[in-house]
C-alpha cells in the first residue's frame, strides 16, 4: 500500500539541515604591494599565494566558489575547516615570509603607519 505523500513544506521540515561554512580570502596590501614592487613581482606573488591558498583549500575539504583578483571566496562543509583552513593559509604565508627574509640580504619590514 502506498503512504500518502507529505506536503512539500513538511518534507522540507524533516530533512536534515546542512551546515556550510564560508571563508574570504584575501592578501592584505596587495594594491600597496602592486604600486611599490610593480607587476612582475605581483604576478608573482599572487601566483604563489594562489598555489598555497588552493593547496590548503583542498586538504581541508574546501570548494573555491571565485577567485577575483586576490580575493578567495570559498565554502566548506563544515566551520572547522575552514578555520583550520584560514589558519593553516596564515601558518603556511608566515613560515614562508620567515624563509624569504632569511635568504634575502635585504632587511625586510613590516607594518604600515599613518
Amino acid at each position: 500500500m502506498a503512504r500518502p505523500s507529505q506536503p512539500r513544506s513538511a518534507a522540507r521540515r524533516a530533512a536534515a539541515p546542512t551546515t556550510r561554512a564560508f571563508l574570504f580570502a584575501d592578501l592584505r596590501g596587495y594594491t600597496d604591494f602592486v604600486e611599490r614592487r610593480g607587476d612582475a613581482a605581483a604576478a608573482r606573488l599572487l601566483r604563489d599565494y594562489r598555489t598555497l591558498v588552493r593547496r590548503e583549500i583542498a586538504r581541508h575539504d574546501g570548494a573555491e566558489v571565485k577567485t577575483e583578483g586576490d580575493s578567495f571566496y570559498v565554502v566548506f562543509p563544515s566551520v572547522t575547516g575552514a578555520l583550520d583552513c584560514a589558519v593553516s593559509i596564515l601558518r603556511r604565508a608566515a613560515a614562508r615570509r620567515r624563509i624569504e627574509t632569511a635568504q634575502s640580504s635585504a632587511p625586510v619590514t613590516e607594518g604600515k603607519t599613518t
